[in-house]
């Protein structure tokens, strides 16, 4: 089963080279057989067209609040169900018994907080025995779930925090316990309303997988942890992927804000051949990719020069710990090359490339980003110069002897580091070529709330609200020069 992305819809975004990595996979599945008793059931993203629940055109309300959740959760567990009906109605029959009944999920955004959402509905209609786990009497396997970075913001999003400027307001949304020296809300405005109310993965479920997003900042894309507290189930291997959310998840179209101007040279194209290597080991029934037509198995490429600027990122960053302290070093390195990019992008090669990418949106029936990128760019610009000011500011703080979050460490490690300036051209210019053509500027292109480069998005751990500003955890005491 496939849940899409806000916003994403195969159907809509293949012709344009920018459906999601949940749409290229399920693409590579075999059309649903009887005879062989392999299905697959795709559900589009909130916010776009799902004729069957009666929502035919895109949605404000699906794009904003998640609007149309449960009425995805309820058309995918009818779909389910009758699949499983028309087994029993053949299992009368000896010789076609219900050996098992193989689930697996798939989701993105949005989508995974339904693909989970999914499986805690199942999983509280399933009964476990000494021979394991069944479902309207017959035996069952949740063997596989493979999530890109999930987001719920359900009903009214932990964004709305940033909309609130009134003092009364925020004090009564927000509030902080300082707890373990981590900063925890107690919020009705965390975007985890009706069906998003719990995202733990359920114990029945053997495997899951989460990809999650770097260097996404924005308040409206908080992201769900599979950490439940301080800990991971051990059903659960989360990894954490440079990135913003669709550089992780897909759905950018090629040469969006100039970036990737070909499908192949796309950052969210390592996690998907990577998702899809994982779904094949676990038994998920996708085809090899070389018997596939070439629109598919072409949608799986990865071009050496992404791969090279990858692997040289990868090595550079050395993120690791927890998802708090990896993220640190992944946004430290995201500080440092935009601060020096900013001073770049209206040099003779930034023009050409800016002429490229709109030849390549128009070329690939994108016109309706052609307008947004130059515009894009002057807002990009603009978030370096942020995060320039922000690296001082917390350096300067450092320097009066105070005391810094996490989010102002890193920021302030930013502004000390000379490695650009100092080190080897050729490292310089694999880091910024890696930013400046690779990854995307998710605040640029989202422009619906007050969210900033420099700024870090929420994070929940289960019932955990985790709020990066407010850590001091995994910061030192203050070091003056």
């Amino acid at each position: 089963m496939f849940f899409d992305g806000t916003g994403n819809n195969r159907f809509n975004d293949t012709p344009k080279l920018k459906h999601s990595n949940v749409a290229r996979l399920f693409l590579t599945h075999p059309e649903s057989d009887d005879e062989l008793g392999k299905y697959a059931i795709y559900v589009p993203g909130l916010g776009t067209p799902y004729p069957e629940i009666g929502e035919h055109d895109y949605s404000t309300m699906g794009l904003g609040v998640a609007s149309g959740g449960d009425a995805r959760l309820v058309k995918a567990r009818a779909d389910f169900d009758k699949l499983v009906a028309k087994a029993k109605a053949r299992a009368k029959n000896p010789s076609q018994p219900i050996r098992m009944i193989n689930l697996a999920l798939f989701g993105f955004s949005r989508g995974a907080a339904l693909a989970r959402a999914f499986a805690i509905r199942i999983a509280k209609d399933c009964r476990q025995g000494a021979g394991g786990w069944t479902y309207q009497g017959h035996p069952i396997r949740l063997y596989f779930m493979g999530l890109f970075d999930t987001v719920a913001s359900a009903g009214v999003p932990a964004s709305a925090k940033t909309y609130d400027h009134s003092p009364l307001v925020r004090i009564g949304t927000y509030v902080i316990s300082p707890l373990a020296g981590i900063g925890l809300s107690v919020t009705s405005k965390d975007g985890h309303y009706e069906w998003a109310k719990d995202l733990r993965i359920p114990a029945m479920v053997e495997q899951c997988v989460h990809y999650i997003a770097a260097h996404e900042v924005r308040d409206s894309f908080p992201l769900d942890s599979v950490r439940d507290g301080k800990h991971y189930p051990a059903n659960v291997h989360e990894v954490i992927y440079p990135g913003v959310h669709s550089d992780v998840g897909g759905g950018y179209a090629p040469g969006e804000q100039t970036r990737a101007l070909k499908d192949e040279d796309k950052l969210s194209q390592v996690p998907l051949l990577h998702m899809y290597r994982a779904a094949r080991a676990a038994g998920v029934p996708l085809s090899a990719l070389d018997i596939l037509g070439p629109g598919i198995k072409g949608a799986f490429a990865v071009s050496s020069k992404t791969a090279a600027l990858f692997d040289s990122y990868m090595s550079r960053a050395k993120a690791s710990g927890p998802v708090e302290k990896a993220t640190s070093d992944h946004l430290f390195q995201m500080y440092i090359a935009r601060s020096y990019l900013s001073k770049l992008t209206n040099d003779e090669k930034a023009q050409a490339r800016v002429a490229a990418a709109e030849q390549v949106l128009t070329e690939t029936h994108n016109n309706d980003l052609v307008p947004n990128v130059r515009k894009e760019l002057a807002i990009i610009t603009a978030d370096g110069n942020a995060v320039n000011e922000a690296t001082a500011s917390a350096e300067t703080k450092r320097l009066d002897g105070g005391k810094l979050s996490l989010r102002e460490e890193t920021l302030a490690r930013a502004y000390e580091d000379v490695s650009l300036i100092v080190g080897e051209a050729e490292q310089r210019d694999r880091l910024l070529d890696f930013f400046d053509y690779l990854v995307h500027d998710s605040v640029a292109g989202f422009a619906k709330d007050f969210s900033k480069l420099q700024n870090w998005r929420m994070v929940y751990f289960g019932q955990v609200a985790y709020e990066p500003a407010n850590d001091w955890s995994l910061s030192g005491p203050a070091s003056p020069l």
